[in-house]
């Protein structure tokens, strides 16, 4: 955990979470919004033995949010594949929540549609006497559809513009995400693979005042990976106007052979832009002994839908 604020949990995560056996990603745009609660899938990784896919939830409702998926999920593909989920990771704050969850067995090539129906999601509510209950928040359940052999995002990154002036402020006002200030997810569902990691990049919340870039890092052992701050990582984004974006690490959770980050950028991308470039440097992996790898700067060019 490095943002104040939240409470992060790294549950015992599936052995065959690692880069030896990632076998893709795949970009989504499901959002499912109903009464005062958001739910968003942010992508689908593909693995050897089931699939993980990070769950954002954000709502009005006062107070912390608990979910289960275990008990509040129902996975079913559309060739009839049933699937059983369970927690990699969570982490939350005030009105939101992120669920990475896994599900087993992995997703068959053939299936196209994968439907996520959301239940039993709860916040923590102060009673008199101090204590907590969980409430049930209302609107539920929050059904998602999710393309499995979606349009791809990669597209040839802009040439970054050179760097003049400051960046723009990082915005005062909290929290980060918000169901009220919520525009727009865009994907992106892109990975890059080197001998001893594999780095994706998830999608890109879009917010009035900001975004939150989500990215996911695996390795395999001896290889240990830890998750972006602002001593840890680097990541540089701009657009095909010209425009150059403030990108701070905020967050992340690490696991054995994984990490997740968050990454705010301030502002939010530009309605009028066609393509994002984002690059990732000096990345938190470290061998058997405990020294840095040093590795690339890796770039991305992202595809991204006018703003609706």
């Amino acid at each position: 955990m490095t943002e104040t604020g939240n409470l992060a949990t790294a549950l015992i995560a599936p052995e065959q979470r690692l880069a030896s056996g990632f076998g893709g990603i795949v970009p989504t745009t499901g959002i499912a919004r109903s009464g005062a609660t958001a739910v968003i899938a942010l992508a689908v990784e593909h693995h050897t033995g089931g699939g993980a896919i990070p769950v954002v939830i954000i709502s009005d409702a006062p107070g912390l949010l608990t979910w289960e998926p275990d008990e509040g999920l129902v996975a079913v593909d559309d060739i009839g594949t049933t699937y059983v989920a369970r927690t990699i990771a969570q982490s939350g704050t005030l009105g939101s929540l992120a669920v990475t969850v896994w599900l087993e067995p992995a997703i068959p090539s053939a299936a196209r549609r994968l439907d996520l129906s959301l239940s039993n999601i709860n916040r923590l509510s102060a009673t008199r006497s101090r204590s907590s209950v969980e409430r049930p928040l209302a609107g539920g359940p929050w059904n998602l559809s999710i393309d499995l052999t979606p349009e791809r995002t990669v597209a040839t990154s802009p040439f970054p513009p050179h760097p003049t002036g400051p960046l723009p402020p990082r915005p005062t006002s909290v929290p980060v995400r918000s169901v009220g200030a919520l525009e727009r997810l865009i994907p992106i569902g892109q990975a890059r693979i080197r001998s001893s990691f594999t780095l994706a990049l998830w999608s890109i919340e879009s917010y009035l005042d900001r975004a939150v870039l989500s990215i996911g890092l695996l390795a395999d052992q001896p290889y240990e990976v830890g998750h972006l701050f602002p001593d840890a990582g680097r990541v540089s984004v701009w657009d095909d106007l010209g425009n150059r974006y403030r990108a701070t690490p905020t967050g992340g959770i690490t696991g054995p052979g994984w990490s997740e980050s968050t990454i705010e950028i301030v502002p939010a991308p530009s309605p009028a832009a066609a393509t994002l470039g984002i690059e990732v440097d000096e990345l938190p992996i470290r061998d058997e002994s405990g020294d840095a790898i040093l590795s690339e700067p890796l770039t991305f060019g992202v595809a991204i839908s006018p703003a609706r």
